[in-house]
């Protein structure tokens, strides 16, 4: 953007600056809750996985307190070695910043045949719900179905 404000500059005059998404600030807590609910809902038919792609002596520990937490929930709960294909899977990774640092690929992508949610930190009650809403959602895209947002 800056090299073609630089091209351009002598046509048009370019101002940055940050706008804030009303939309998604406007979201409230009963909205969330209704959302997450309907998300439990589809997600109890399901087995989700837990996949590390950090792999560090702390991984473990944060993967079976999440286990924990989403079995509480009444939902099924295993651990899988690596992404699996037309599933729900939960894939620990670490912050981006750390495979820039160390040069190694970042396991994040984008997989066309599997419903993949990333997390970099132990989910906090909020992320949790913000985690298995945004599953069901690419789910929904997948599949070309729209449960979540129906009233």
């Amino acid at each position: 953007m800056l090299s073609k404000q630089n091209e351009l500059k002598k046509y048009l005059n370019f101002t940055f600056r940050q706008i804030k998404n009303e939309k998604a600030l406007s979201a409230n807590q009963n909205e969330l809750n209704s959302y997450f609910d309907k998300a439990v809902k589809i997600l109890e038919n399901f087995t989700i996985y837990l996949v590390d792609l950090v792999a560090d002596d702390n991984s473990s520990k944060i993967l079976e307190n999440t286990k924990d937490r989403f079995s509480k929930l009444g939902l099924k709960v295993k651990f899988a070695p690596k992404i699996k294909a037309k599933e729900f899977n939960l894939a620990f990774i670490n912050d981006p910043c750390f495979y820039e640092e160390h040069n190694i690929k970042d396991p994040y992508k984008i997989y066309k045949n599997a419903f993949v949610q990333h997390f970099i930190t132990e989910p906090s009650e909020h992320a949790i719900k913000v985690i298995l809403i945004n599953l069901v959602i690419k789910y929904e895209i997948i599949k070309k179905e729209f449960f979540l947002l129906n009233k």
